[in-house]
Parts: C-alpha cells; structure tokens; sequence
C-alpha cells in the first residue's frame, strides 16, 4: 500500500498543478479546478483507508439486516486495521458477467428489482448508501442472494435532504 500512496500523492500534485494552470483561465475559474481536486483528494483518501470501509460495511450490513436479498460481506475487525481489510468471502460470479452471459428475464427482474429496493433502502430509509452501484461491485451468489462489494465510496443523506428530494 505505500506504493500505493506515493503513486495517489504524485497523481494529486500533477492534478494540483493542473488545476491551477486552469484556474489562471477566467472561463475555468467558475468551476472552481482547485476545489474539484481537493474533493477529489478527500475522496480518494476515504478509499484507502481501510477503517473507513470497514466502518461503511459494518454499517449498511447493520441497517440492511437479514431481509434483505442483499448480502454484506461480514468483517473481522480483530484482523483488520487502516492498512488491511479482512471480510467475509463471497462466493459467485459478478453481475458484469451478464453482458457476455445473460440470464432468464425473470431471474434479471428479480436481480434488478432486489438491487434497486436494497439501493432504496439505503438512501430514503437509513440515510447512508453504497456510492459505487456498478455491475462490478454486485456479486450473483450460489443461494440466489446478491453480495454488494466495495465499501470505499458511500453517500451519506440526511433527513432533510430526504425530505427535500421527495417533495
């Protein structure tokens, strides 16, 4: 992960550097470069820490429960830390496979419908969710369950803001 790191802070320093030679554009200014890559960076820093995942999946696998046809992998916090992130593996095929390998229509609008209730739940109902919905990061299981993945970027509502897209 050190690697790793120097890598993210040598990409930020190139993308600061360009955000101020855009900055020095009037027409660039009125989307503030600078402020984007420092949104940018904050975002990234969330996805390397390991503790910030670990604390996002033990909260959704939390608000989700057992009802759910989405499954949360289970973590290990005793063998985890800001480095390593030790979870529950989930056995199956991710749900990218079905560009190349579809399925029933039945079973894809039960897929379809199980994610977007789950995705639901978590915004309007529990006021955190999975930022990273992508066909990547769902994984078909062998029990008909789907496992969500990737825990590094999630949204965060507040009540008011729930409020304010509902009415």
């Amino acid at each position: 992960k050190k690697g790793l790191e120097r890598l993210v802070a040598q990409d930020l320093q190139v993308l600061y550097l360009l955000s101020e030679f855009l900055a020095g554009w009037r027409g660039m200014r009125v989307f503030d470069p600078e402020g984007v890559v420092r949104l940018f960076e904050r975002s990234l820093q969330k996805e390397l820490n390991f503790d910030y995942e670990r604390n996002n999946i033990i909260r959704i696998r939390e608000n989700l429960g057992g009802e759910s046809r989405i499954h949360v992998p289970d973590v290990f916090p005793t063998l985890s830390s800001s480095r390593v992130l030790t979870m529950e593996y989930l056995a199956g095929e991710k749900l990218s496979r079905l560009r190349t390998n579809p399925i029933e229509p039945a079973r894809a609008q039960e897929l379809a419908t199980s994610i977007a209730v789950s995705m639901l739940r978590q915004v309007f109902e529990h006021g955190i969710y999975h930022a990273d919905p992508h066909p990547g990061n769902f994984i078909l299981m062998a029990d008909g369950h789907v496992g969500l993945i990737d825990f590094g970027n999630v949204g965060r509502v507040t009540p008011d803001m729930v409020h304010g897209m509902l009415v």
